[in-house]
């Protein structure tokens, strides 16, 4: 009786067992899908949150991407309408006849080029530097006696915390009421070098500025 009793104890743990074997294997089956749902889930904002973050990021950079590429056009503008008003204004002297002719698409391909240089050695913009350039045109210089004095012309405005066209207008009112040389570029450039330095001089030696001793020099 008591093996009979002994065996069925047993029967029944083990069955117990296979049962309980069978709900821990459920459990650890839903336990492994809620973290998988939950990894998922987990992911899914990730996933948000890195669509959001490059959206952002998009939009942050595209916006000044396309200030950038707004100036950019709008300099580029500026530049050539400035080279399109000293094409009509600007003019050369012919070394073969010595009579005064116009300014062709190589002349222009060359005062570009200066005036990108200057970019490098002065902290003004292309289209700023074609603007002193224009003032010294329209002030009857000729191509020759532009470019032996536009970067002087601008090393005055930078000493006199003046305008680029405002400079190049002192310069030529002093170099044509005190009649300096400037036939020639080399002359053109000494002249304006000389004006500039006496006006800084003076500027700094007294109680006044360039764009004053500049007004006082035109008489």
């Amino acid at each position: 009786m008591a093996q009979l009793t002994s065996t069925l104890q047993i029967k029944a743990i083990d069955a117990a067992s296979t049962t309980l074997t069978r709900v821990a294997n459920k459990i650890t089956q839903l336990s492994r899908v809620a973290k998988t749902a939950s990894l998922g889930t987990v992911m899914r904002k990730d996933a948000t949150r890195v669509s959001r973050a490059a959206t952002n990021t998009s939009t942050s950079i595209a916006a000044p991407l396309a200030l950038i590429g707004r100036y950019g056009y709008m300099a580029a503008y500026n530049f050539e309408k400035v080279k399109n008003k000293i094409e009509a204004v600007g003019s050369k002297v012919d070394p073969l006849t010595g009579n005064l002719t116009a300014l062709n698409d190589a002349d222009m391909t060359k005062l570009s080029a200066t005036f990108k240089g200057l970019n490098k050695d002065f902290p003004f913009t292309n289209s700023e530097i074609a603007g002193a350039a224009l003032e010294l045109f329209k002030a009857g210089m000729k191509l020759e006696q532009v470019y032996g004095t536009l970067g002087p012309t601008l090393q005055l405005a930078q000493a006199g915390d003046i305008g680029r066209e405002e400079a190049s207008d002192i310069a030529t009112n002093v170099l044509t009421a005190m009649r300096l040389p400037m036939e020639t570029a080399e002359q053109a450039r000494a002249s304006v070098i000389k004006v500039a330095d006496v006006l800084s001089y003076a500027a700094n030696a007294s109680n006044t500025d360039v764009r004053k001793m500049g007004e006082t020099f035109k008489y």
